[in-house]
């Protein structure tokens, strides 16, 4: 079996000095992680990578060949998604998007609410796929359209715990829910898709922490800096991707209001006093 840093990136400062070296070397500094090992190709990933190969033929003429020729040249690439005309709103006849999202393992220097890679990989990625896209096609290499969602809501603290305390926990615990790839190996990043608010309320609720949540309310942002309030037009009150490149991730902090000894009401929590400019209400230009 390789070596374990090949299947990972080395975290920095692991090596401080050499096995075996001449005595004038007087430090060894690792200061970045290590980039580009790769562990010796398994039996098993070699037929499936060989099957791959007969069947798109060095050629990308499908989704799944962009996706696959992607994946396999590129190893630091976590998944990919190849969106056609017909999935993009934008409509430019013989557009490819590749939307491609970097591997997180090992803690590389991404942000891991928004993992993109830089535009020189994009560009490489891009020469590559060229080589086997046909002429005719408007290739375009991209990061994924992150929507930020940011939460408020009122929550009652159980007597024994402290306030202060478990608003930082329950900012963190938001953050895992909207985003839990970024804590934990193995949770997938997957494009599209929906977050309710009612499945919030159910997670924090289980919290050993938390009393009741009261008057949950769902923003959300492209550019992370002006949000906007998502509006309940079904009875199911949730938070939708609206395009197919787009992945909702949780927003850098959230809005956690503190229930008192009197209990929960709405007029405590409504109005002038209590909103926040440009989140409860904008303030035009004019």
């Amino acid at each position: 079996r390789a070596a374990s840093h090949y299947e990972r990136p080395l975290p920095a400062e692991s090596i401080s000095q050499l096995e075996e070296g001449p005595i004038s070397v007087r430090e060894v500094v690792q200061p970045f992680y290590s980039s580009h090992g790769l562990p010796q190709e398994l039996p098993e990933a070699m037929y499936i990578r060989a099957g791959e190969r007969i069947r798109h033929k060095n050629r990308a003429l499908t989704q799944w060949d962009y996706e696959r020729l992607v994946i396999n040249q590129f190893a630091n690439v976590y998944k990919v998604r190849c969106l056609s005309s017909d999935h993009i709103a934008v409509e430019e006849p013989g557009l490819v998007k590749v939307v491609v999202i970097p591997d997180l393992r090992g803690k590389t220097p991404f942000d891991p609410l928004q993992p993109k890679l830089p535009s020189s990989q994009l560009a490489s990625i891009q020469n590559y796929l060229e080589q086997y896209c046909p002429p005719s096609a408007n290739l375009q290499v991209v990061n994924p359209r992150y929507v930020q969602v940011r939460v408020r809501f009122a929550v009652r603290i159980r007597p024994g715990y402290s306030e202060e305390l478990s608003q930082e926990e329950l900012q963190t615990a938001v953050k895992r829910f909207l985003s839990p790839w970024a804590f934990e190996e193995g949770h997938e990043i997957t494009f599209g898709g929906e977050i309710y608010a009612n499945a919030l309320v159910g997670y924090v609720e289980t919290l050993p922490y938390v009393d009741y949540v009261a008057r949950v309310r769902l923003f959300s942002s492209e550019s992370g800096d002006k949000f906007l309030a998502v509006r309940d037009t079904d009875g199911m009150y949730r938070v939708s991707a609206s395009e197919a490149d787009q992945i909702l991730v949780s927003a850098d902090s959230h809005d956690i209001d503190l229930i008192g000894d009197a209990g929960y009401e709405l007029s405590s929590f409504a109005g002038i006093e209590h909103d926040k400019i440009e989140l409860d209400f904008q303030v035009g230009d004019d």
